[in-house]
């Protein structure tokens, strides 16, 4: 399935940038168009893609688990590149909100 996305994803971002390319003011209207379309679609489907990867979903994860890893971040303890920069900017408080936001949601 991964396959026939990107290549109709492909297929949407060379039709859009050939129609562009045209002198006409519509048919570069059309290819804003297409590559929106292209742009939506591949946003809409990277969460697919992305499973079996080392990206783990948040979704349906337990509350206490996932605040205690941003926590980790935030103190230093666990290792990244852009995780522990991020968490360094939340309260306790608003890491707890998070994690309980994304408790909530359907696991994937």
């Amino acid at each position: 399935m991964e396959v026939v996305l990107a290549v109709v994803i492909g297929a949407l971002y060379a039709a859009g940038q050939y129609m562009m390319l045209r002198r006409s003011y519509v048919k570069v209207i059309i290819g804003l168009a297409l590559l929106s379309y292209a742009a939506s679609l591949l946003i809409f489907t990277v969460n697919g893609v992305t499973r079996g990867s080392d990206v783990e979903p948040l979704a349906g994860k337990p509350k206490d688990e996932l605040a205690r890893k941003v926590m980790e971040f935030k103190q230093g303890k666990k290792p990244g590149t852009i995780m522990p920069q991020l968490a360094k900017g939340y309260t306790d408080e608003q890491i707890e909100l998070m994690a309980g936001w994304f408790a909530a949601q359907p696991a994937k």
